[in-house]
């Protein structure tokens, strides 16, 4: 899952003036997932006789989509500009996918009186893509090979290779050549795309669906190493799952009711699935009409 490198910026707002009087200082939390408590991250600077305050500091967070990135953000009020902290003014409890949803900036109340300002900042090249052309010159076909042939641009990691791009396919008509093959680099150009990120300021919802699979082979609903298995004091793998996942959708979906279809197994001659149903309702929705095409 790709990472994505965004900035969070914090705006403070109706502090009490004997509070900003001696400065106020923010403080900026992430939930470290493996023990399940809050780490610092980021502190801002410390700002002095302002009751509204948009902080300079900007602190630098790490976003994927597969990381429910859960932030506390608590500000306190600095005793008479030693760096100290007197009291905590308040704190809030977000994550990050929350701030994406609304826009990139989010509103929280932070005492009875006083209130935050969340923003993140999404560097403008994650819209950025590179627009390649190559061409392939004195190709060479060997008899044992296919005479329609087509390139693949493909990245390169430590443990994976990852297929970026893969050509039409190019028909070489049985031609035999003997020159020396080569696939130039034409043209290089710097385009502006799509991202994730407009997509969701823009409006865009996700919706989740969970599909189940009830065929028989994968295990009696009585023996515990089933994916089945079935009992009211034990939770089943499927809602296991489904509790792991949901939260990583709950913020960009629109209606926060998750979608289950039931299906079958694949049965020949075609591996259709044999069977797919709701499980919330009677109605057949276009949702269990696309698993059906699934092969």
């Amino acid at each position: 899952m790709a990472s994505f490198g965004l900035e969070l910026s914090l705006r403070v707002r109706n502090v009490a003036p004997n509070e900003a009087a001696t400065g106020i200082r923010a403080v900026i939390y992430r939930l470290q997932e493996s023990d399940n408590n809050y780490v610092e991250i980021a502190q801002t600077e410390t700002a002095f006789e302002q009751t509204n305050v948009t902080f300079q500091h900007r602190c630098p967070l790490t976003y994927r989509f597969d990381k429910l990135e859960r932030l506390k953000i608590s500000v306190y009020c600095v005793k008479d500009g030693s760096g100290i902290f007197s009291h905590r003014i308040g704190e809030v409890y977000t994550d990050v996918a929350t701030i994406i949803s609304k826009g990139t900036s989010i509103s929280l109340p932070l005492s009875p009186t006083a209130a935050i300002d969340l923003y993140i900042t999404i560097p403008g090249f994650y819209t950025h893509y590179v627009k390649l052309k190559f061409c392939g010159n004195h190709l060479q076909v060997h008899d044992q090979l296919p005479i329609a042939a087509y390139m693949i641009f493909v990245l390169k990691t430590d443990n994976h290779t990852i297929l970026l791009y893969k050509s039409e396919l190019m028909n070489f008509e049985g031609k035999r050549v003997h020159d020396k093959m080569s696939v130039d680099l034409e043209s290089m150009e710097l385009v502006q795309g799509e991202s994730f990120f407009n997509a969701i300021k823009e409006g865009t919802s996700l919706h989740l669906t969970t599909a189940i699979d009830l065929s028989a082979s994968n295990g009696n609903p009585n023996q515990p190493g089933s994916l089945h298995y079935i009992h009211p004091h034990t939770q089943s793998p499927y809602y296991n799952v489904m509790l792991r996942l949901t939260p990583l959708f709950l913020s960009y979906m629109a209606n926060s009711r998750i979608g289950a279809l039931g299906f079958g197994a694949r049965v020949q001659p075609r591996f259709e699935l044999s069977q797919c149903f709701a499980l919330v309702s009677t109605f057949i929705s276009i949702s269990c009409t696309f698993l059906l095409c699934i092969k």
